[in-house]
């Protein structure tokens, strides 16, 4: 009946030169056909016979149930000058007739009905018609902020988003019928956030969690855990019924999307410098498309992974994202802002043709399968970072607004003046607040994980210009070479200076084999085992400053949890500090503070000052959402007067924007682009 009311539009202007209702926009156009009646076809052409001017009318009904109930009774009507409406409008129609008779009603109906089919067939869109391109800018009131990760629902009528909440960020979903964004409850400390393959569930990573939560509210159900939890792109829900995740260890685990044992399709070690930070799915659970970043994300490239045979392969290089699209394309983003779209066999998961330009000026993109697109604009996917000071109530001031770039890691100077950080393959060295930075390292491959020396003299750096990764040491003046400080057959991915310089301690390992050791600095070179078990990993070491104590993470409990033994004699005593899971620790100057980061939030518990270590209830200070983690190494330092941090931020305040570009129809934008 929709149909009949399209014919009678048709009619309509046929008779009267006139379309039933007329507007400056379709806005208006639309309000019209709600809440106004048409004008009679007798007040604008009394020529018309009443009967033709009524089933005009009839065809017209607001309602589809008083409506003709086909075309063949629409035909009738028009054939039968005893036609009538039993309405107002049907004497309107009366009182407007004329002398017609049964002959020339019947040739002038027909005449009418040829016009219309003819119209009808040359004028109607094809189903293959291009449809129109559009794009609105979505922006946020500030207590509903976009703050993170975001994603368009399949059908694209809604989007779900990382914002505020009141302890720490959590899930909002807004609606394009609704004025405002929803927030869910029981989304607390969210960080990622994607849509099931029908838009009735909401999946998120909370507190190294995989969730999930009904798209209109509901009660949120753990799937997974241990799992990535900083802002990223870390989990794809599949149509096959399972989600694929990156698990703390950069590995790729999938679970079920009704929770269940976890399967490693992955493994942290199967691909050098493997560190997956991004993952979508292919369609019918073929597989997916994942971004593999080393340390610093200088190199990164665009991987599947065929989830029928297991097998990885090395898709695009120079990548960090990708998306499969329905034309038969994966777009991809690098970090310079541009997105792509290149053939796809989905079959062979293998590349069919030269890559196309189609955006740029992208931080970060989602697609729904209707063919919507919805970005962040920005330089980069990896979205360009910022250095910031956080305040401990979490206030935030930029360092220097004028040196964006892709940071990693960092430490200040024992005074507090200068910066050390890798931006991109290498260390640079940052005299606070806006004085100059200066690359310190050079050489061929990346440079990363920078730390002071004691006496604040020297830079000591994780780098790869060797056969593996193995730490060097250079004067933070730039002047010299670098010197190598521990080179071994194991990767060496960790390095930190005891206070008084007499002990170098050291990470080695990558993956699911990550153990701490410690050697005497200038004496000998035997190797004293801290943490090692060949049945969990150690990481993250931090000397308290008088070197009495060694804070670490370690999963021997099944996730990440920050742990206090004495140092040097690490086995007269062993405390879990953390309670909910906890990663990167790091001592206040004072000693009588130990800050580590858990549940979404950066907290810090108080340190007892008397032989035996003694450790207080958890304080949070401020959700951690907006800002770089590295898990295995603190991304974050604090002043020597343990007021203030710094930080990098990442997200949408550090793109410099809170607004999202929504294009409908993006799909006829890119077949135009690529040729299709």
């Amino acid at each position: 009946r929709s149909d009949i009311y399209s014919l009678g539009c048709v009619l309509y202007e046929m008779l009267t030169g006139e379309p039933p209702h007329t507007g400056a926009s379709a806005q208006a156009i639309v309000m019209k056909i709600v809440t106004e009646d048409i004008q009679p076809v007798t007040e604008l052409r009394k020529s018309v016979p009443p009967h033709v001017a009524a089933a005009t009318t009839k065809a017209l009904e607001k309602l589809a149930a008083d409506r003709f109930e086909s075309a063949a009774k629409f035909a009738e009507a028009l054939t039968n000058p005893a036609f009538t409406l039993p309405t107002t409008q049907a004497a309107a129609i009366a009182a407007a007739g004329g002398p017609w008779n049964r002959l020339s009603v019947g040739a002038v109906a027909l005449a009418v009905l040829m016009t219309i089919a003819a119209l009808w067939g040359w004028l109607r869109p094809g189903p293959d018609a291009p449809k129109p391109v559009a794009r609105y800018e979505i922006a946020f009131p500030e207590d509903e902020a976009l703050l993170g990760a975001f994603a368009i629902s399949p059908d694209g009528s809604m989007w779900a988003y990382v914002g505020p909440g009141e302890r720490g960020n959590q899930v909002w979903i807004k609606r394009r019928a609704d004025r405002h964004a929803t927030p869910l409850a029981g989304t607390d400390g969210a960080v990622h956030v994607f849509f099931s393959p029908d838009g009735v569930w909401v999946g998120f990573i909370a507190d190294d969690q995989v969730k999930k939560i009904p798209a209109g509210g509901g009660a949120a159900i753990t799937l997974a855990e241990p799992a990535r939890s900083s802002a990223g792109q870390w989990a794809a829900w599949l149509d096959d019924g399972t989600i694929v995740f990156v698990e703390p260890a950069y590995s790729l685990g999938r679970v079920s999307e009704a929770g269940g044992s976890i399967e490693r399709v992955v493994e942290a070690g199967a691909i050098p410098g493997f560190y997956a930070i991004h993952v979508t799915g292919l369609p019918e659970g073929r597989g997916v498309l994942f971004t593999v970043c080393p340390a610093g994300c200088a190199e990164s490239a665009v991987w599947t992974l065929d989830l029928r045979t297991g097998v990885t392969r090395a898709l695009i290089e120079d990548a960090i994202g990708a998306w499969y699209v329905p034309t038969g394309h994966v777009l991809y983003g690098n970090d310079r802002g541009g997105v792509f779209a290149v053939p796809f066999d989905l079959e062979t998961l293998e590349l069919g043709g030269a890559a196309v330009p189609v955006l740029d000026n992208v931080s970060f993109l989602a697609m729904s399968g209707a063919g919507d697109l919805l970005y962040l604009e920005g330089t980069g996917l990896l979205v360009d970072r910022q250095l910031v000071w956080v305040e401990r109530d979490g206030t935030v001031s930029v360092i220097d607004s004028s040196w964006t770039g892709i940071f990693g890691s960092l430490a200040l100077s024992p005074d507090g003046m200068r910066l050390a950080v890798n931006a991109g393959a290498d260390i640079w060295i940052k005299q606070l607040d806006r004085g100059p930075a200066s690359r310190l390292t050079f050489a061929d491959g990346e440079d990363w994980r920078p730390t002071w020396t004691p006496d604040g003299q020297s830079v000591t750096f994780i780098s790869e210009r060797g056969e593996n990764p193995d730490s060097y040491a250079k004067r933070a003046d730039g002047t010299g070479s670098a010197d190598v400080v521990l080179d071994l057959p194991a990767a060496v991915n960790e390095v930190l200076w005891s206070p008084n310089g007499d002990w170098l301690i050291y990470r080695t390992g990558v993956g699911d084999s990550l153990d701490l050791f410690a050697r005497r600095s200038g004496q000998d070179t035997v190797t004293v085992p801290l943490v090692v078990s060949p049945e969990f990993n150690a990481y993250s070491p931090a000397l308290s400053p008088g070197g009495r104590w060694l804070a670490y993470v370690s999963d021997e409990s099944g996730r990440p949890e920050v742990y206090v033994r004495p140092f040097p004699d690490v086995e007269s005593g062993r405390w879990q500090v953390s309670v909910r899971g906890g990663t990167e620790p790091m001592w206040a100057h004072s000693g009588r503070e130990l800050f580590y980061k858990s549940g979404g939030e950066l907290v810090v518990v108080d340190v007892g000052a008397g032989p035996v270590f003694a450790a207080g209830q958890e304080l949070p200070l401020f959700p951690i959402q907006p800002y770089f983690t590295t898990d295995f190494h603190a991304a974050y330092d604090v002043t020597p007067d343990d007021r203030r941090f710094v930080m990098i931020q990442t997200g949408p305040a550090a793109s410099g924007g809170n607004a999202l570009i929504l294009v409908e129809n993006f799909l006829e934008e890119l077949k135009a682009k690529v040729g299709r």
